[in-house]
């Protein structure tokens, strides 16, 4: 699959192809939609019932980064087809009841205007500061993620019913990858799916860990990235030594440049199954953050005292 198949290799660069807007303008005209270029990156769009939507093109610039202009057409056609085809609605649970999960995104992805915030406010269910989960409709051409949890008798009602959906989705692609100092406690395991829901099976990781045979101690939690939708890897808190060895992969992971980016930062996921981001960035620097749950965990593996 493509993270396993080129991470640790220096990426080739994203289409910057300076007529790239222009062509993704002409084509959201072409499929009866008013166009609003904000930057280089995004665009707002107004559609026939009157409603706006927005779209950015970091994703479309990934997915073109090894293909010759002269075929990027199609690619965008079904890129604008996916971004702007209103799905079926659904009135009921029961309507959706063995296609609806939850869904990990990032609050970036709304834009920053008050109707939106409000909905979101209402509909999300809080992970993080950035996190947050949302019911998402699995659909035959698209995965629509929604803003009205009410309709699905609310969180309460909604959640036991998605994450079974959750637990039943293919089991992901699984790969391990040793510490570069080879130190075996330093190992991250990581999942990769084709499907919208990679990241978002953090949910449920001991499950998916045991559908691979692979047995690790979580009792003090691990270290997470997800660097894309489809992306999630995991190391074991057991060691000093362990956390040290892991954490320049880990970094390298969730720095990757992926279609569907999610959050670049290193979480500590407790396990009680609570989740704190524990990195910073800026720039090229990266900053681990020993503090809250994370601190305690490392004084349990006498990391410090």
């Amino acid at each position: 699959m493509g993270f396993f198949d080129g991470w640790r290799k220096k990426q080739a660069e994203p289409a910057t192809e300076p007529e790239l807007m222009d062509r993704v303008v002409e084509a959201v005209r072409q499929a009866g939609l008013e166009p609003v270029v904000v930057d280089a990156n995004e665009l707002t769009y107004t559609d026939t019932t009157g409603g706006r939507g927005r779209m950015f093109l970091d994703n479309l610039r990934l997915q073109l980064r090894d293909v010759p202009a002269s075929q990027w057409q199609s690619h965008i056609d079904r890129f604008i087809g996916a971004m702007t085809q209103l799905p079926e609605t659904a009135s009921s649970l029961d309507e959706v009841r063995d296609r609806i999960y939850p869904r990990l995104v990032h609050r970036g992805m709304f834009p920053d205007e008050p109707q939106f915030l409000e909905q979101l406010s209402g509909a999300a269910l809080p992970i993080t500061d950035d996190l947050v989960a949302l019911p998402a409709v699995d659909h035959p051409d698209q995965v629509s993620t929604e803003l009205d949890v009410d309709k699905y008798g609310g969180w309460d009602t909604l959640w036991p019913v998605a994450i079974a959906n959750l637990r039943r989705l293919p089991h992901p692609a699984y790969r391990r990858f040793d510490a570069d100092d080879g130190d075996p406690a330093g190992a991250i395991h990581l999942f990769e799916s084709e499907d919208f829901f990679g990241a978002t099976r953090l949910f449920v990781i001991e499950d998916v860990l045991a559908a691979q045979g692979v047995s690790v101690d979580l009792s003090n939690g691990c270290l997470v990235v997800m660097p894309a939708r489809t992306v999630v890897a995991i190391h074991a808190v057991t060691s000093p030594t362990g956390v040290v060895s892991a954490m320049g992969t880990l970094r390298n992971i969730a720095w990757a440049e992926l279609p569907g980016a999610l959050t670049d930062l290193v979480h500590y996921r407790a396990p009680d199954g609570s989740l704190e981001p524990v990195s910073t960035r800026k720039g090229h620097e990266f900053t681990l953050k020993v503090t809250g749950k994370f601190e305690d965990a490392m004084r349990a593996i006498g990391a410090i005292s």
